[in-house]
């Protein structure tokens, strides 16, 4: 959804030569318009929240820290981030998240080259639930064939 709104707010700007604000700002009032701002502001805390909760549960998985500890954490490594970004620059700020993308990449590389472990009767389960389609999902009854 995030990626539609981008689109739609940059083909927005390429014909009106204006931001997405700037036009609501034209074509609404006030009170209209603070209840965008306070909108697009909670949805800036929901994704940040999402980005921390996240980041705290894959430190949890990965090395068993408490959520609280991998919250504060991930908190910090993004406040550090945005302000490489703010103090360095653009260029820096990419070359950086490149960085990180690159160890990420190199991380699961080894992983891809290793061989298919048997899988236990738990995992067996798990594979199938996700792997096979539900009869009552999709397709829909009617397409059933006959």
């Amino acid at each position: 959804m995030a990626g539609l709104v981008q689109y739609l707010s940059a083909k927005l700007g390429l014909v009106t030569g204006r931001s997405l604000p700037s036009a609501i700002g034209r074509q609404m009032n006030r009170p209209l318009r603070l209840v965008f701002w306070v909108q697009a502001e909670l949805v800036a805390v929901a994704t940040d929240a999402a980005e921390v909760v996240g980041g705290a549960v894959a430190l949890r998985i990965l090395f068993g820290l408490p959520l609280l500890l991998g919250g504060i954490i991930t908190g910090v490594v993004s406040l550090l981030l945005l302000a490489i970004q703010d103090r360095r620059g653009q260029i820096i700020f990419e070359r950086v998240i490149t960085g990180l993308l690159l160890v990420i990449a190199i991380g699961f590389a080894p992983a891809s080259s290793l061989p298919r472990r048997r899988r236990t009767p738990c995992s067996a389960a798990w594979y199938r639930a996700f792997a096979e389609p539900k009869a009552c999902c999709w397709p829909p009854p009617s397409w059933a064939r006959r």
